[in-house]
């Protein structure tokens, strides 16, 4: 599970980033702190659960919910917060838990062990992701792939762009969509408009502005945001 904390204090983020952490599930844990950031984000990033405080300074966290549970494959959202007083307006946010400061280990990963139950019953996208294959509609014709044979895939305009190793293929289908249907333990998101097999890279070196670029065994120089460059590097070993 990919997880984004949103909370405006340091020292609260920084334990629910620790304890979120310890959960077998999670391969990705993020951090915003405002409704701005936090937009962004989402709207960036494909994440499965959204821990959300609901005081971010003089902003409204269960108003920045409700926007939020609006969006396309929105991610769960969990509130944490120091103040029971809101359960049901959380709630009325569509929360799929609620759970209180100080943390509690065994309460944060139960409300995260029901994320994972919820996906595993509801999502088509779980079996999806067990799939070798993948279907590529674009115009008036499907394209069955394997995924293994998948070297990077690229926004372009209005289309993504999948190179494999067996040629090109064109679809309509969101760069997140396609993200959500591989195994992130093989294929990772690292530009808003790149998503690279990992076992494809052969080098990474430093660019401008704290940004990073991958060169794939293809020869193909793929760039990394920095807002991937830690989790890349991370990943990769570096």
């Amino acid at each position: 599970m990919k997880v984004l904390i949103v909370d405006d204090e340091p020292l609260a983020i920084e334990e629910l980033k620790y304890l979120v952490g310890q959960h077998p599930q999670v391969t990705q844990v993020d951090q915003a702190d405002d409704a701005a950031s936090t937009l962004k984000a989402v709207n960036d990033h494909h994440y499965d659960v959204l821990f959300l405080d609901i005081h971010l300074g003089d902003e409204d966290g269960v108003k920045l919910g409700k926007t939020i549970s609006q969006f396309t494959n929105a991610p769960q959202i969990i509130f944490a917060t120091a103040y029971d007083q809101y359960a049901l307006a959380a709630f009325d946010a569509h929360a799929t838990d609620y759970i209180l400061k100080p943390y509690e280990e065994a309460r944060v990963h139960e409300a995260l062990d029901r994320v994972a139950t919820s996906q595993s019953e509801s999502n088509p996208a779980t079996d999806n992701l067990q799939r070798p294959w993948l279907a590529i509609t674009a115009e008036d014709r499907t394209v069955v792939i394997q995924k293994a044979t998948i070297i990077m895939a690229e926004v372009t305009g209005n289309e993504v762009v999948i190179t494999t190793t067996d040629g090109t293929f064109y679809s309509k289908q969101s760069l997140a969509k396609l993200e959500q249907e591989l195994d992130h333990e093989v294929f990772m998101r690292v530009h808003r408009n790149y998503l690279v097999n990992l076992t494809m890279v052969a080098e990474a070196e430093p660019g401008f502005n704290h940004n990073y670029q991958l060169t794939l065994r293809t020869g193909q120089k793929v760039p990394v945001s920095r807002s991937y460059v830690g989790i890349v590097k991370t990943t990769l070993g570096i």
